[in-house]
């Protein structure tokens, strides 16, 4: 009889011992599963966080800086229609003292400066959308893999906290131009700039 209770009190003994030892892989597996999965999402908000400052920032450059070449042309025109009427007015051979005076030019760097923002911060835009998007595909294929459906079952059955199992959607900035170039396959309009009529 004391062998009996000697025998079943190792053999419960070592049952406890390797349930506690499945149970802690268990729970480190899952952890190291929540861990990385609730990393790459947090990644994933932060860099939807950057994009929206970026964004906002290269559309305030771009405005602030298209409004000082837009004062600057106006200013411009003032200047040069106030000295040319002032210099000409009755006068005799204005058009000799025109083509024979030197007359103010307008600095085209303005422009090529706002062009290259333009260009600069969209640039900026786009790469950390790309990194937004990797982050977010590698989010997504961790917790839609075969890989992921028993600690993603064992999370939400504890409540999945952070919503760690939960996919990330990419909010997308794009111009209705672009949607509809995507639904129709075409797009044909290149004109950078409009005809004035």
């Amino acid at each position: 009889m004391k062998k009996l209770l000697i025998i079943g009190g190792i053999s419960l003994a070592t049952l406890f011992v390797i349930t506690l030892i499945v149970g802690m892989s268990m729970w480190s597996w899952v952890g190291g599963f929540y861990d990385s999965a609730n990393k790459t999402r947090i990644s994933a908000q932060s860099r939807d966080m950057e994009a929206q400052q970026v964004y906002d920032k290269t559309w305030k450059i771009i405005s602030q800086k298209a409004q000082i070449s837009e004062k600057y042309a106006d200013d411009f025109k003032q200047t040069f229609i106030g000295a040319n009427d002032a210099r000409y007015k009755n006068k005799e051979n204005m058009m000799m003292m025109w083509i024979t005076e030197h007359n103010p030019q307008l600095d085209a760097s303005l422009y090529r400066e706002l062009g290259q923002s333009v260009e600069a911060q969209r640039n900026e835009y786009l790469s950390i959308v790309k990194a937004q998007i990797s982050i977010a595909q590698e989010h997504n294929t961790k917790v839609t893999s075969s890989g992921a459906f028993m600690p993603c079952t064992i999370l939400r059955v504890i409540g999945n906290p952070h919503q760690a199992c939960d996919t990330v959607a990419v909010r997308q900035v794009t111009s209705s131009r672009t949607q509809n170039s995507f639904q129709t396959g075409k797009d044909d309009d290149v004109k950078l700039f409009e005809q004035k009529k």
